[in-house]
């Protein structure tokens, strides 16, 4: 009698995990697909599966620049956040524990900031401060976003980090920064640079925050949302496309580079336990 039930709840349980995947990735299958159709429509039916829509993207200019815009800001996004974000949680873990959580209520503060009100803030603080609207002014915006979720996974690592290994490296004559050179950079190198790439994943959809900052030229969000306002053809779907894949490449790339390092240290500490116990 109790095997009916358990596999009554099981079946239930595949049902609405189902029911969710399908909800939440059906949109996204539909747009790749269609952005190999021939006919200038967004929706079904499928005919004259090609590449078509691909070449007129990238024989346009406007989507050129745009994703050329969206690949350097988000470069500089996630380079501002690797040396920063890295310095910011070496400086927490160091910290005292009343500093520490200071420090994470205003770094992580953004997160729960609407996106709407960080974009209205910004733009009229470069109007009063009289800075143009520009590249700068949007690399700014990704930083304020991509910087917690940085934050959040360097810390992440360097919580990990035994303070032994620092504490040999000072017995052996390092200095704070040969330690962190020789020491904490190599064994963290795999998070930290996990932790950049999402930052990178981040800014490349990047949208309200954009719209508030970006001044005359666009990134691949802004020309999709200016394009459905228009009314378009399929090209909008092989621009979507193209931005789905960047992102997902870069989340898979930050998660393998995690994974590898934290099941790396979980070998590492099996072994040491081992070698403890014989």
């Amino acid at each position: 009698m109790g095997r009916k039930p358990a596999l009554a709840n099981r079946i239930l349980a595949g049902v609405f995990v189902t029911a969710v995947f399908v909800f939440l990735f059906a949109p996204v299958l539909i747009v790749v697909v269609f952005s190999f159709q021939g006919p200038p429509r967004l929706g079904p039916p499928l005919e004259d599966i090609g590449l078509h829509w691909y070449r007129r993207m990238f024989n346009n200019t406007v989507y050129m620049d745009a994703f050329r815009n969206t690949i350097v800001l988000a470069a500089i996004s996630m380079v501002i956040a690797l040396v920063l974000g890295t310095m910011t949680a070496l400086g927490l873990r160091r910290a005292g524990r009343r500093l520490g959580a200071l420090g994470n209520i205003l770094f992580f503060m953004p997160l729960a900031t609407p996106s709407l009100f960080v974009g209205l803030a910004l733009l009229a603080y470069f109007d009063t401060v009289g800075v143009p609207l520009s590249h700068g002014t949007v690399a700014v915006a990704h930083f304020l976003w991509v910087f917690p979720y940085f934050l959040i996974v360097a810390r992440s690592g360097l919580d990990r980090l035994d303070p032994q290994y620092e504490e040999v490296g000072a017995d052996l004559g390092l200095a704070p920064l040969g330690q962190f050179r020789r020491i904490v950079l190599p064994l963290t190198f795999p998070i930290l640079i996990g932790g950049a790439v999402l930052a990178f994943s981040l800014s490349t959809d990047e949208f309200v925050r954009t719209l508030f900052t970006i001044g005359p030229d666009s990134t691949i969000p802004i020309v999709l949302w200016g394009q459905f306002r228009r009314g378009s053809d399929p090209t909008v779907n092989a621009l979507a496309t193209i931005l789905l894949v960047i992102s997902i490449t870069a989340a898979i790339a930050a998660l393998g580079l995690v994974g590898a390092r934290f099941n790396r240290n979980a070998r590492t500490s099996g072994r040491g336990r081992k070698g403890v116990a014989g």
